[in-house]
């Protein structure tokens, strides 16, 4: 998305009173959020970002667009929530204990084959932490959702193995279970375990941030955002002002959408 006109913008005839009631939405941490349109030039993936010496704690750094340099505000930061970059991290490290467990669960069954003991971890793929995890993440990036698709089968197979092993065992032996599980570790277990080495990519991927430049006096700032949804129309009198600027200084008022609320901005003072 590069332009406004993508959005199906079509303002320009129209009077100053209507455009104060129009609004550009955007996504950050799950939450839905609008701003002015007053104000806004365009709308552009986040491109490289200069770091900004002794710049405030809440600032991105500095892009270029179109030859020109722009300072940009991280929203995420500026509203005091985690920022994608460390939401990325915690994911990514969760992800990393769900692989330590699956390869700690196949040891476990082959000490129990070898040892013959009974096999204690669970044999259910959502009984585990990861399938508990996999059954309720929910992305909206088509990407990250088909490549994490990818370990429903494996996983699956992986947790049903426990009983063919025992099965087996107690039909022909020791030696065909262990057989059976190194079958299963050069098969649906690699697969499992190369899904795991492969998720960062489709995680970063799926967390592309958005930048929306406002123009006000011939200044130009950005701002970083999630994503960016539509333009609608909010009426002044459905915008909710009661308890919400005691809690956010960036805050202008609350309204509902279609069942959903949404946080009006002030980028004036976000900007500062």
């Amino acid at each position: 998305m590069e332009e406004l006109d993508e959005l199906e913008l079509d303002y320009e005839e129209e009077e100053d009173e209507v455009l104060d009631n129009k609004y550009l939405t955007v996504g950050i941490a799950k939450k839905r959020y609008a701003m002015n349109i007053e104000y806004v030039r365009e709308i552009v993936t986040l491109p490289e970002v200069r770091d900004v010496p002794n710049g405030k704690t809440y600032e991105r750094g500095i892009i270029k667009v179109r030859g020109e340099l722009i300072h940009v505000i991280d929203m995420r930061k500026r509203l005091g929530l985690a920022t994608l970059d460390e939401e990325d991290k915690e994911l990514l490290e969760l992800i990393k204990l769900r692989q330590r467990d699956h390869v700690e669960w196949i040891e476990a069954l082959v000490n129990s084959v070898k040892e013959d003991q009974e096999f204690t971890k669970t044999t259910d793929p959502h009984q585990c932490a990861f399938g508990k995890w996999y059954d309720s993440f929910h992305t909206d990036d088509i990407n990250l959702s088909l490549y994490l698709s990818y370990f429903d089968a494996p996983h699956k197979k992986i947790h049903a193995l426990a009983k063919r092993v025992k099965e087996l065992q107690n039909a022909k032996g020791k030696q065909e279970a262990l057989d059976l599980i190194e079958r299963a570790r050069e098969n649906e277990f690699a697969e499992m375990i190369a899904l795991f080495n492969g998720i960062e990519q489709p995680v970063k991927e799926a967390h592309r941030e958005v930048v929306v430049i406002i123009e006000k006096d011939g200044d130009l700032q950005g701002i970083a955002v999630d994503s960016v949804d539509k333009i609608i129309n909010i009426p002044i009198n459905s915008i909710e002002k009661k308890g919400v600027l005691k809690h956010n200084e960036f805050v202008r008022g609350v309204t509902d959408i279609e069942g959903e609320s949404v946080v009006l901005l002030d980028y004036e003072k976000i900007i500062g």
